[in-house]
């Protein structure tokens, strides 16, 4: 069995006992499926980026579970059927993990060894700045420094 997260879109009319009565149904299909029901975190009404079917909001909420891929093509069926469900979004969670941990082991491998901090950060406490930084550090570009003054006034 695999680990899934489904993102919910609901209809902003939909009412708390509806919302309720979809996410049991989720709950439901997964549990005769003989998959693992793990959380729902739910995201309540939010604006929509762009409208989905006239409406500028919808209710979001977020199902993870564990199951077998039949279960899922049910689940995806029984969602676009429903007509109070806008959109929703299923992918394979550890998959994306698998992903994620893949590339954040490539960046760890292709940093110099001793490069901790980005460029452009900060030094840490008690260490000296590069050589003629310390001059022009927070001042505007445009402004002068003693240096330049002197130079302009010998000229």
């Amino acid at each position: 069995m695999r680990t899934y997260e489904l993102m919910l879109l609901l209809s902003p009319s939909a009412e708390e006992a509806q919302v309720d009565e979809k996410l049991s149904l989720c709950e439901s299909l997964v549990k005769e499926a003989g998959g693992e029901f793990k959380d729902v975190t739910r995201w309540g009404r939010r604006p929509l980026a762009y409208p989905i079917r006239h409406e500028n909001e919808a209710y979001y909420a977020i199902v993870r579970f564990k199951s077998s891929g039949s279960t899922n093509t049910e689940l995806k069926r029984r969602l676009r059927l429903d007509p109070d469900v806008s959109r929703f979004l299923l992918i394979r969670l550890d998959q994306e993990m698998r992903y994620a941990e893949k590339h954040a082991d490539m960046r760890e491998a292709s940093r110099p060894d001793g490069a901790e901090t980005a460029a452009g950060a900060e030094p840490a406490a008690g260490t000296e700045p590069a050589a003629g930084t310390e001059a022009t550090a927070g001042a505007p570009e445009n402004s002068t420094t003693e240096s330049q003054e002197q130079e302009k006034e010998t000229s």
